[in-house]
């Protein structure tokens, strides 16, 4: 109940429809957000990245530009279909995660994961 509580405190919920940008390729990135319902893609210039699958509900995105200190995102986020989404503003996300660790246990082995990903990868191969 406290950690829904502190989430309640810093959330904000939205509907998107179908080719809405959820997010735009190099613009400021401040929020790390949840999708509730429907299925997005990931684009970076005009092109679907293909080799990466439509993101469903349960995902988030938003991370990277928090984890690797950027604040610009690194790509876009257009809705294929009607959406629900979930956004958490980075700083305040981070105290939540922080304040209840079990909680976000999976969420951090995620992270982590996407993190060491984004170490791993030559800027050559994008």
């Amino acid at each position: 109940p406290e950690c829904r509580e502190a989430l309640d405190g810093c959330i904000e919920t939205s509907i998107a429809l179908p080719g809405s940008v959820l997010v735009k390729e190099g613009d400021e990135s401040r929020h790390i957000c949840i999708i509730c319902r429907g299925t997005a893609v990931v684009m970076i210039g005009d092109e679907v990245m293909d080799s990466i699958p439509p993101l469903p509900a349960g995902t988030f995105f938003g991370e990277q530009a928090m984890i690797s200190h950027s604040s610009t995102a690194s790509a876009s986020i257009v809705a294929r279909t009607t959406m629900a989404v979930v956004r958490f503003p980075h700083a305040e996300f981070l105290k939540v995660r922080d304040q209840f660790p079990d909680v976000f246990a999976e969420f951090n082995k995620v992270l982590d994961a996407r993190y060491q990903s984004l170490t791993d990868v030559d800027p050559q191969k994008l």
